[in-house]
């Protein structure tokens, strides 16, 4: 039987084997027009991740993390800046993180202002994006090899990258329910180096651009949030990824 072309899968890779009936609602209010919900679990997550992508059946599907909570009427909101002349084969939304608060400010600032077309070597997030299947339907997980949090979702960005595919990130918002208590720099440092180790980011020059990148956004955002948080927390991300992109 044929697939309706208008409806999409959702691939959900996660820890756990099942979603709640929460999450199953919410869903439904984000009208996406489901066709089915595959399920997936590895750890880490990259061979979930690949094998999710080759169960998929439509000419697009979701990335849907179970943590994260889309507004109403999301699919609409988003598939509005999906243009077919433009080749695009990522749409990407943001899901906001609800602490620490100077996070939250930091992310909010930086990330829902306008629409931003990714570049080879930025990474894309897979909490809540709309990917051509196509694009991604070729991409394999290094296999045998461990590359650490998030690494993934780089090689993935790349790939659909490399093939001529736009990435846009919009600012359609959703809320990333985790609350990191404590916790936000043992996320972040296992980020920067597991990132640092790909060939893409580790160097001097990738070093400087994203350590420079984050400290200035961050005084930026701090000024506009008026949250003066941001900038100590702001340089000791930028040293983070120096350390790690550099050392």
């Amino acid at each position: 039987m044929a697939v309706d072309p208008l409806k999409l899968d959702i691939l959900v890779v996660t820890k756990n084997p099942t979603l709640s009936s929460e999450f199953q609602q919410m869903i439904e209010a984000s009208a996406i027009p489901v066709h089915n919900i595959i399920i997936e679990t590895s750890k880490p997550l990259g061979p979930a991740r690949e094998r999710a992508i080759q169960r998929a059946e439509t000419e697009r599907f979701v990335w849907l993390d179970d943590d994260v909570w889309l507004p109403k009427n999301w699919y609409s909101s988003v598939m509005r800046y999906w243009k077919e002349d433009a080749k695009i084969g990522w749409l990407e939304g943001v899901a906001l993180p609800l602490s620490p608060k100077w996070y939250a400010d930091w992310t909010n600032y930086t990330q829902t202002r306008k629409v931003r077309k990714l570049k080879l070597n930025e990474r894309s997030f897979n909490c809540s994006a709309i990917v051509l299947t196509e694009a991604l339907k070729d991409w394999k997980y290094p296999e045998g090899k461990y590359l650490g949090f998030g690494s993934e979702d780089l090689l993935m960005s790349n790939h659909v990258t490399k093939k001529g595919f736009t990435r846009l990130r919009v600012p359609v918002v959703a809320d990333h329910r985790i609350d990191y208590h404590g916790s936000i720099w043992n996320h972040i440092s296992s980020a920067t180096k597991a990132l640092g180790a790909l060939d893409e980011y580790h160097g001097l020059n990738t070093a400087i651009k994203y350590a420079g990148t984050y400290f200035g956004s961050g005084c930026v955002a701090a000024i506009h949030k008026r949250n003066p948080m941001i900038i100590p927390n702001a340089l000791r991300w930028s040293w983070c990824w120096f350390r790690d992109m550099a050392l």
